[in-house]
């Protein structure tokens, strides 16, 4: 059970957080009693804050300022349009759920990293190893040009690859114990 936890910090920590906080949202907005339909709404307003980010993110004629601006414009937008969604009170719940389940994520982490007995190089190179990969990996979902099975083989390729970066960061007593906590997650997983 204790490894279970550890290696479900762990995979956060090396794999990603977009999955996982998509996940964390939709249990927060379960928890505070959306319907199906206005969970819908939310993950709408969503994917529009996120185009509109990804658009003025390319628009090469801004300066870091003007989008500094226009992000901060963009939020204020969602957040309206959500907690309209939701009303004010079940909004509230739902931002302080959802910070709860961040600062437990974190906490996780911090016992996986503690659990592994990374010194502070290794933590810092993990770190590096993460980055690049979460950029790959949303690089790839954000590709239109490629199929679904040309993506999930792409991105068993990243898992490979990103593995092979942290078994080289690792001792091989923290890549075995690593291993061992993936192999139970998966186990629980199934069950």
């Amino acid at each position: 059970m204790k490894l279970s936890k550890i290696f479900f910090a762990l995979a956060f920590v090396l794999f990603g957080t977009l999955a996982i906080a998509q996940s964390s949202q939709q249990a927060a907005m379960e928890e505070v009693g959306l319907t199906e339909e206005e969970m819908e709404q939310v993950k709408a307003a969503d994917k529009e804050y996120k185009t509109a980010i990804k658009a003025m993110h390319k628009n090469k004629e801004l300066s870091g300022q003007e989008k500094g601006a226009q992000t901060k414009e963009l939020k204020e937008k969602r957040k309206s349009k959500v907690a309209e969604i939701m009303g004010e009170e079940r909004y509230a719940q739902f931002k302080a759920l959802t910070v709860e389940k961040r600062t437990a994520k974190k906490g996780q982490r911090d016992a996986a990293m503690a659990e592994l007995e990374l010194s502070e190089e290794q933590e810092a190179k993990l770190k590096e190893i993460k980055s690049k990969y979460q950029k790959e990996a949303l690089s790839l979902r954000m590709d239109k040009s490629m199929n679904v099975e040309d993506k999930r083989a792409k991105a068993k390729e990243l898992r490979k690859a990103q593995a092979a970066d942290m078994k080289a960061v690792l001792t091989p007593e923290q890549f075995t114990k690593y291993q061992e906590m993936k192999k139970e997650q998966r186990a629980q997983r199934r069950q």
